[in-house]
Parts: C-alpha cells; sequence; structure tokens
C-alpha cells in the first residue's frame, strides 16, 4: 500500500493530494455520458477472496441472491482456483451447483460468471455450466510472476487449452489485464505493454476485456491516453475499466467514468 501511494504522490503531486480539486469543479466540467453502462458485481468473488476466516456457502449464496434480486445484470460468483492458494474459493462447486439449481426453479436474466486460473480450474467448472468465464493476465512481468508465479508468456501458455473448452462448450470468455496503470513491484507501465497483453487476449477469442488498475494509482489523463490506445488498435472488441477508488483520486475517477467515452464501464 506504501509503494502504491508513493507512486500515486509522483503522478499527481502534492497538491491533488491535498484536495486543491474540489468534487463540484470536476463534475461541472462533465458534459456527457456513456451510452451504454454495464455493471460487473464481482464481490462475491474479489471482495471475498483475502478474508482469512472462511466466509459460510450459505452467506455466499444469500449474497449472490441478494445482488440478483437487486437487478445486477452480470455476476462473477467464485473461482475455480486451488483451495490451497485460496481457500476462501474452496466451496465453488457447492455456490454453482446452488445456482444451477436455483436458476432452474426461476426465472432470472442475471449471467453468473466465475474466475479460472489455468485448464485443471475449466475442468471442474465446465459441468457446472457457467454464463461466462473470466481468466486474467497481467500487464507487468514483475506482478505476474509475484501473483501467478509465472512469465506473461506462460500465463498465455496455460490459457490456451481453457479458450478451447470454453468454445468447445459454447462458453464466452472476458479477459481481466491487471496493474495497467502501474506495479507495486516495477512502478510504471507502458502503455504498449497494457495494448500488447489486452491484443493477445482478444487474439485468443475474449469478447470483453476489462483493464483494471489493480493498484488504484491512474490519473486522468493516464486512463483518457491509455482508452484512447486500445480502443484505437482494438475498435472492435468492448472494454471495461476496473478503477478502484482510493479517497484522493475518487472525484477524478467520477469524472472519467462520466466523460471518457468507453463502450462498456464497470465499477470495482
Amino acid at each position: 500500500k506504501m509503494r502504491s501511494f508513493s507512486l500515486l504522490r509522483q503522478k499527481l503531486g502534492t497538491t491533488a493530494l491535498s484536495g486543491k480539486y474540489s468534487f463540484s469543479t470536476l463534475a461541472n466540467s462533465c458534459t456527457t455520458t456513456p451510452r451504454h453502462i454495464k455493471i460487473v458485481e464481482v464481490s462475491p468473488r474479489d471482495g471475498l477472496q483475502n478474508i482469512p476466516t472462511f466466509v459460510p456457502t450459505a452467506d455466499k449464496i444469500s449474497l449472490i441472491s441478494q445482488l440478483t434480486s437487486a437487478g445486477c445484470p452480470s455476476i462473477e460468483v467464485t473461482s475455480f482456483v486451488s483451495p490451497k492458494w485460496i481457500p476462501q474459493m474452496a466451496d465453488a462447486v457447492d455456490i454453482m451447483t446452488h445456482l444451477s439449481f436455483s436458476r432452474n426453479s426461476r426465472s432470472t436474466s442475471c449471467r453468473y460468471a466465475v474466475l479460472i486460473p489455468n485448464l485443471k480450474g475449466m475442468e471442474r467448472a465446465v459441468s457446472h455450466h457457467p454464463d461466462e468465464i473470466a481468466v486474467f493476465a497481467s500487464a507487468s512481468e514483475s506482478f505476474s510472476r509475484e501473483n501467478i508465479n509465472c512469465s506473461i508468456d506462460d500465463s498465455f501458455r496455460r490459457f490456451a487449452p481453457v479458450f478451447r473448452m470454453a468454445k468447445d462448450a459454447g462458453i464466452p470468455v472476458r479477459g481481466y489485464v491487471s496493474c495497467v496503470m502501474g506495479c507495486p513491484y516495477q512502478g510504471d507501465v507502458s502503455v504498449g505493454a497494457v495494448a500488447a497483453v489486452a491484443g493477445r487476449l482478444v487474439d485468443m477469442g475474449c469478447h470483453e476485456v476489462s483493464l483494471g488498475d489493480t493498484i488504484g494509482v491512474g490519473t486522468v489523463g493516464e486512463v483518457k491516453g491509455l482508452i484512447r490506445a486500445v480502443t484505437v488498435s482494438f475498435f472492435r472488441s468492448e472494454w471495461t475499466i476496473a478503477l478502484r477508488l482510493t479517497p484522493c483520486v475518487v472525484c477524478a475517477r467520477v469524472y472519467v467514468f462520466r466523460a471518457v467515452f468507453s463502450n462498456l464501464w464497470m465499477w470495482k
């Protein structure tokens, strides 16, 4: 967290961090709104996976049910990762089994997605018929090695059989690119590195790519530049933005969400 804050301070300067820019100033400068807003709710997976005390399966199912009833169009409900690495997700099969039964007993338009780290996870997930799967890659080589213990190239080699199985099963794939604005280990991440990873996900078959400011250090100008760059390169694909709402830049991020232009938007 200290590394992330230090990187953010370098980008914004001390005046921005001291609150010089007011909410009203930024809000009044917003003159356009996106044509379409899509909310992908990830709290049952991303919000719970790092909690040290295991959350009961019934509580997770209750959360998912309430989010569904609230009208969330898409929910990432769990991850088929090894329980050895993320014990909180050990009940992925139980959750999907319940959701499959529940969906058969009542009508809902909500789409349930699951995060897939590798072929073994896909093999466990496919029989439970998720509406969508998500895979993740990093724009930072250092983060990739620290987070999933392999290089970026190796991560894509892991994805290849996952994409083939998803295609055979008729399951769409959404891709995450992490650290698009900065990395806690290497610092700045170039737009070229982000575009390269995003392009590889598109080429492998992702129908949608989420660009994630994993550590919350992106500025307004950087976000605009990144979106322009990837849209010019891959204009046929759909893009989402996952921006962490750190207190010192929350107003700027409100501006970005209202004014930049992307086809899809995702709050995180």
